[in-house]
């Protein structure tokens, strides 16, 4: 009876080995990855009208780093741009509960005015289908510059989605 059950564990103990193997070499295949898509962020770059363009860049299995950039108008020239790194904590580079820190910067109103941001949050990312992945980011906004704010809640009305392409 002794020698069936240390079978048994050493049966599972060599196919878990397998499993955890597998799994991290198929998340070392996709490091590195390129995303470009849209992102309807407001808090971070105050992009109140237009979505921003957006690259996400794949730096390791559990760490992207996502950069934001939109022209709200002309005239007045009204910009922002800011980056935010998402570190996964729960789920894999496809699927997941990330935590997230950024800032953002640019100029709003009619006089131009200089703001920032900065942002600490958690959200969620799902590759939903092959080479494209969603992504809805929340979190705690400190604004200053051109009226400051604090705010909690998505990145945007939208819960801060994000759309990337693989490039």
């Amino acid at each position: 009876m002794k020698k069936i059950i240390g079978l048994v564990l050493l049966a599972s103990l060599v196919s878990t080995q397998g499993f955890a193997e597998r799994n991290r070499r198929v998340a070392e295949v996709d490091d590195g990855n390129l995303w470009f898509g849209v992102s309807t962020d407001t808090l971070l770059t105050r992009g109140t009208t237009t979505p921003s363009a957006s690259l996400l860049i794949q730096l390791g299995n559990q760490f992207f780093l996502q950069t934001n950039f939109n022209i709200q108008t002309t005239t007045p020239f009204n910009f922002g741009v800011g980056a935010i790194a998402k570190f996964g904590v729960s789920g894999n580079n496809t699927r997941g509960l990330h935590l997230n820190a950024g800032f953002g910067l640019g100029t709003t109103g009619a006089a131009e005015t200089f703001f920032g941001n900065i942002v600490a949050g958690a959200g969620l990312h799902a590759q939903i289908m092959q080479g494209l992945m969603l992504s809805a980011d929340t979190g705690l906004s400190v604004g200053f510059g051109g009226g400051t704010n604090v705010a909690l809640g998505g990145l945007s009305g939208l819960l801060g989605l994000s759309l990337h392409v693989r490039i």
